[in-house]
């Protein structure tokens, strides 16, 4: 921000985005925000005029809270996420069983990471266990 107010300061000419000007470019029109929508206001009242300009300029400010919300989810989301991914590799390095899961609110609705590792050491245990059975089984057969 302070490279756009240094660039003012010296009479730069900048694109007045913030302020809705339809063009970015220095010595063309600007157009109001009737001509930006391609709404017409003939046929209305002044008052009448005064009243659609105030609701068009709340539903823009609305659609704009509504899109820097979205985008402060997203990088918060992300950032979550990566934290979890990472906790989840940091757990697998060790051999102890772990079950991560977490939940993120992103831009476009919610996102789900379930990671889990067990290490099944219960069927290495049933399988000595079967082994041991059948050699003493055949060592009492023979």
């Amino acid at each position: 921000m302070s490279e756009i107010n240094a660039l003012r300061a010296n009479g730069t000419n900048l694109p007045a985005r913030e302020t809705g000007a339809a063009s970015d470019f220095k010595g063309t029109s600007v157009a109001t925000l009737e001509e930006r929508i391609g709404l017409s206001f003939e046929g209305l009242t002044p008052e009448q005029q005064q009243l659609l300009r105030y609701k068009l300029a709340e539903a823009f400010i609305e659609i704009k809270k509504d899109s820097v919300s979205a985008q402060n989810r997203m990088l918060f989301s992300n950032e979550e996420m990566t934290k979890t991914i990472e906790k989840a590799k940091a757990l697998s390095e060790t051999s102890n069983d772990f079950s991560v899961e977490s939940t993120h609110k992103t831009a476009s609705g919610n996102t789900q990471i379930k990671v889990q590792s067990f290490r099944n050491t219960s069927v290495g245990i049933i399988l000595c266990v079967i082994g041991i059975v059948f050699i003493l089984v055949m060592l009492r057969g023979c």
